[in-house]
């Protein structure tokens, strides 16, 4: 696993910069392994409890057929009239209409060269009907001129939901300029801080004893301690946190309790009906929800059998390199011991997995690599994973290039001491972090809910 930072000469004063990357480098394999590899990115401290950032999308020019009558998609230029119930034969430059779903002619311009795929035949079989589009009628239906001779398409309502794909440009001499972006308009995504306290204390009686402090003994016992759960429960929240405002009572006024998104609330967004990730607006209009397993977009895999074959993770790990920001294609997978055992077994006896551990490459934690005909992961297991019945055969697969780790301003990781009140007979000392997780591009990543078996 290369995350590209450092070089060897430099690791020693690499894991003394933060006190999330000490940690890792005496815990590589503890239970917080995106906190501790976004340690090894680089740190982006903002100014706002709530910040957002800037994502832009290219705008894929492929939507679906639907019916514009009894008889199919296909209709006469000018109108809806059929062009024929028994199927139809049209010539070179004929001009025909063509439906799709609803604002499906978002994706397409004047001028677009567009095939519509598999139209079925009367005489059985299917062919393609290409054509350069010459109007944008409104937002379901275009006409297009036909560049090849149609014969015998079958127009009935076995040929809804043909793919209608644009496959480039056509412009005549002379002809002014388009102008159209092909890129949705950019989104503005935001996420909040949260704040973690974790406190440690000894009693007056304790402190009576002779104990070194802040150094070694009881102390850095118990710091160390409070430290290991203070950074398992950052690690939840980037995982599964749900990013939320409530509003409570202190000091006689109302405050905030902010709680971040995760990486698992990012991908609900990118799957929910309206998403602003897939065009939408994000309330009232744009793409359905994504629902099956079997949609190329799906990101939270539901498996709900919890079987699992070759021919399906295959498909699941191409979906999840549909789109990587790693030159080196490579992901990391964090995984409980129940579903890298699946892995085990489904591919026992073959090449594909390697273990690596160890060494620097891997920075301390023990991975499992598993090279793929689309990229790589390095398998981790994670212990917070393996220890939750929910997660023991669950892999979450990430692109660490698309995340960065936001700590509000002078607010990451420290130990804050005497935090006790004034009339408590002993002392307090904290650990506290306020920050929140920018998670760009959601659709990098991929959640597998249940891994328990697998066949061929």
């Amino acid at each position: 696993m290369n995350i590209g930072l450092i070089g060897t000469e430099q690791v020693e004063d690499f894991w003394s910069q933060n006190t999330r990357r000490m940690v890792f480098h005496e815990y590589p394999n503890g239970a917080f392994t995106l906190l501790a590899i976004l340690s090894l990115l680089e740190t982006e401290p903002t100014d706002k409890t709530r910040f957002g950032w800037d994502e832009k999308y290219y705008q894929a020019q492929r939507t679906q057929s639907a019916s514009a009558n009894a008889d199919g998609p296909f209709t006469a230029a000018g109108g809806d009239v059929n062009l024929t119930t028994a199927g139809w034969s049209a010539a070179v430059d004929t001009v025909i209409r063509v439906k799709t779903v609803a604002n499906g002619t978002d994706y397409f311009g004047v001028n677009d060269e567009v095939i519509v795929r598999d139209v079925p035949l009367a005489a059985g079989g299917v062919t393609d009907v290409i054509g350069l589009v010459t109007s944008i009628v409104d937002s379901t239906r275009l006409e297009i001129a036909l560049i090849e001779a149609v014969s015998g398409a079958l127009n009935t309502t076995a040929a809804n939901e043909l793919y209608i794909s644009a496959v480039g440009n056509a412009n005549a001499e002379f002809a002014g300029i388009e102008g159209r972006s092909r890129f949705y308009p950019p989104i503005e995504p935001e996420n909040l801080t949260q704040i973690f306290r974790k406190d440690f204390d000894f009693s007056r009686s304790v402190l009576k004893q002779g104990l070194k402090w802040d150094k070694t003994g009881i102390y850095k016992e118990k710091s160390k301690d409070a430290l290991i759960e203070h950074m398992t429960n950052i690690e939840w929240s980037m995982l599964f946190g749900t990013k939320h405002i409530r509003y409570v009572q202190r000091r006689g006024k109302q405050v905030q309790q902010r709680t971040m998104g995760g990486v698992l609330w990012f991908l609900r967004q990118w799957e929910k009906q309206y998403s602003i990730y897939r065009g939408g607006n994000g309330v009232d209009s744009g793409p359905d929800a994504i629902t099956s397993d079997d949609d190329d977009d799906k990101r939270i895999i539901s498996n709900p059998t919890g079987v699992v074959t070759p021919t399906k993770l295959s498909k699941w790990i191409m979906n999840a390199f549909r789109y990587t920001f790693n030159k080196q294609f490579e992901k990391v997978g964090v995984c409980g011991s129940g579903f890298l055992q699946v892995l085990n077994e489904m591919y026992a006896g073959t090449t594909t997995l390697t273990e690596v551990q160890g060494s620097l490459k891997t920075y301390g934690m023990d991975v499992v690599q598993h090279r793929t005909p689309h990229g790589v992961i390095w398998w981790k297991t994670h212990p917070l994973f393996t220890e939750d019945p929910n997660l023991k055969h669950s892999a979450l697969i990430l692109e660490t290039a698309t995340k960065k780790y936001r700590p509000l301003n002078d607010s990451d990781t420290e130990v804050y001491k005497f935090r006790q009140a004034n009339d408590e007979d002993g002392r307090v000392d904290e650990w506290l972090t306020e920050a929140g997780l920018e998670n760009r591009f959601p659709a990098a990543d991929l959640f597998i809910k249940k891994a328990t078996s697998w066949q061929h």
